[in-house]
């Protein structure tokens, strides 16, 4: 069953289970359990939505304001605005903008043209950026893990170990950790990688990294015909 929220109109409360909502005015509160859609269309607006399995599809120029993803998906088509959303479980997918999002757990994922500004990622949170994909301001905290490529638009924050960032093919000194992963491309290069225990780097045709930190439980791949990779081990240089 549909129902419709028209514009310039507001609803309360209302629970979705194998329901499906479509939103061009203000829906506030709202749950949405396995089953159930909730669709923020054109100048619509959710506030406080609670998704517990179900999917809440943000739309061209529709907003999404403080929702919390328990499980299931929040998925942000171009055009669209997910802002404040606490993620917990579940996936919080990107094509348009994330913004001021904190993942305690589950995967934020920013694909190609979309964007992340002011990112949390708490132990047990995952970001990862695509080939095209930005992310801005990331706090990568203890325990939080970024997934990415050398092919990402941009990407820049600080962890651990100080300021990280990624920008024309070139990443400096990314923390890869707990399902963590950085990709280097034909052609990119890595500097002062760290691959802690559940980390991964992976070096491919005519890729350079240079200062790797491999720690015990990181894992390194390399291309026979990567150009250059190098680092400390325990007997030295490698």
């Amino acid at each position: 069953m549909a129902s419709t929220v028209e514009y310039g109109e507001t609803v309360d409360g209302v629970v979705l289970e194998k329901d499906i909502q479509l939103v061009y005015g203000t829906a506030n509160n709202t749950k949405i359990n396995p089953g159930g859609e909730q669709h923020i269309k054109e100048f619509g607006v959710s506030n406080n939505t609670e998704i517990n399995g179900g999917y809440q599809y943000i739309e061209m120029n529709g907003a999404a304001e403080y929702s919390v993803l328990n499980d299931g998906y929040q998925i942000v088509q171009m055009g669209g605005a997910a802002n404040q959303t606490t993620l917990n479980n579940g996936v919080l997918q990107v094509y348009g903008a994330a913004n001021d999002t904190t993942i305690k757990g589950g995967r934020l994922i920013v694909e190609k043209d979309g964007g992340a500004v002011f990112v949390a990622i708490e132990k047990g949170g995952l970001l990862e950026v695509k080939e095209g994909g930005f992310a801005f301001a990331v706090d990568q905290k203890a325990g939080g893990a970024i997934k990415t490529t050398t092919r990402a638009m941009e990407v820049f924050g600080t962890n651990r170990l100080g300021q990280f960032d990624i920008k024309n093919g070139i990443a400096n000194n990314m923390l890869l950790e707990n399902g963590g992963s950085l990709r280097v491309e034909e052609n990119d290069f890595a500097y002062n990688t760290t691959v802690d225990s559940g980390g991964l780097l992976e070096v491919m045709d005519g890729g350079t990294v240079t200062g790797v930190d491999k720690k015990a439980g990181g894992k390194l791949i390399v291309s026979t015909n990567a150009l250059e990779v190098s680092g400390p081990n325990s007997k030295g240089q490698f």
